[in-house]
């Protein structure tokens, strides 16, 4: 089946190549990342990442070669296990609605250790106006999730272009202007911070703004009382410090927000 894919996407290529034209104003950006702290990101939780796509050409968008490498910037690829598998998001398959000859996404290893790379690509034949991406289309169409743990703090989980053959370079094809490689503003990366908790415990929920209101005080509540899900980060959730996770830290945090007791204890 692997194989099968591999080939759907070399034949997006060749279906798509032509003389190569100059730079359109097209292509992907990261609009936000969700685990995301500023740029650093929290080991040991998911950390899902949100591309725009935008053609503000003056043409429809009629086919594409697309592809994503995840890797770590100082030690290279992403160790085997840590990134088996690429998750990403179901509307990759609405995308199916865009192109009706060819269609084919594929997870795909870099360096033949494990799966770091998805590669998508689509063409669509009858030249109709519901076919490809509009003019002015500016929407998020994919999400990629993955996660590192705490081993990898101070190094950075970096997303760029990734090439594949037989082309070697993105191509995405125009109506009537033809072939053209797209913008994109990548790699972008962001730093393994060497905790998930930050500054000082009581984020219960982990929110990615890392502050303690009363949603946090709700979760513990649900955990405690409610077989509410586990906290996203333990560190976050021992905001007395005594290593236990139990009716001490929400009566720790109810005197913290309500009665001026003490603040949280520094993550450790």
């Amino acid at each position: 089946m692997i194989k099968i894919l591999k080939i759907a996407l070399q034949a997006v290529a060749i279906v798509c190549m032509s003389s190569l034209t100059g730079y359109a104003q097209f292509g992907y950006t990261i609009d936000h990342v969700d685990g995301a702290y500023g740029n650093d990101v929290k080991p040991g939780q998911p950390i899902t990442m949100h591309l725009r796509l935008q053609n503000y050409s003056s043409e429809r968008l009629a086919c594409i070669t697309t592809g994503f490498r995840f890797y770590l910037s100082n030690n290279g690829e992403l160790p085997d296990g840590e990134f088996q598998v690429i998750n990403y998001d179901e509307s990759l398959v609405n995308w199916l609605l865009k192109f009706d000859l060819i269609y084919a996404i594929n997870t795909y290893s870099f360096d033949g250790i494990g799966a770091d790379t998805l590669g998508i690509g689509g063409v669509y034949l009858t030249w109709n106006d519901d076919r490809g991406f509009d003019i002015g289309y500016d929407d998020v169409v994919m999400t990629f999730t993955t996660q590192v743990d705490a081993s990898f703090a101070g190094d950075s989980l970096c997303i760029d272009s990734s090439y594949y053959p037989p082309t070697g370079i993105w191509l995405w094809q125009m109506k009537e202007t033809g072939l053209t490689p797209p913008d994109w503003s990548g790699p972008h990366c962001y730093e393994i911070l060497p905790s998930c908790c930050i500054n000082y415990a009581g984020n219960y929920d982990n929110s990615d703004d890392d502050q303690i209101n009363v949603y946090d005080l709700e979760f513990m509540k649900n955990y405690m009382f409610e077989m509410g899900p586990y906290p996203p980060c333990f560190d976050e959730a021992d905001p007395n410090s005594d290593t236990m996770h139990d009716i001490s830290d929400l009566v720790y945090m109810v005197e913290y927000m309500f009665s001026g007791g003490p603040q949280p204890l520094d993550c450790p």
